[in-house]
């Protein structure tokens, strides 16, 4: 599922009435900060924060879920150049 596709991730949510979402969704834009364009940010934002949220929501408005699992990345946790 692309979780940047809105349509996509409620057909799947109302096809499928999932009982349980597992957020897993994972990438790194690496890089000095100067050099990273609005774009790209903007993709980051929505591939890891709106995209996930967005689905937790329609499984639970749409459909049966009863379960969220939110799975980190231990990069967030360290310190990484950049």
């Amino acid at each position: 599922l692309d979780l940047t596709d809105a349509a996509a991730a409620r057909d799947v949510v109302r096809r499928h009435r999932p009982q349980v979402v597992i957020n897993n969704a994972g990438s790194a834009l690496l890089g000095a900060v100067v050099d990273i364009d609005d774009d790209s940010a903007r993709e980051q934002l929505e591939a890891l924060v709106v995209g996930p949220v967005r689905l937790a929501r329609l499984a639970v408005l749409e459909g049966s879920c009863t379960r969220i699992v939110q799975i980190g990345s231990v990069v967030a946790a360290g310190d990484v150049p950049f």
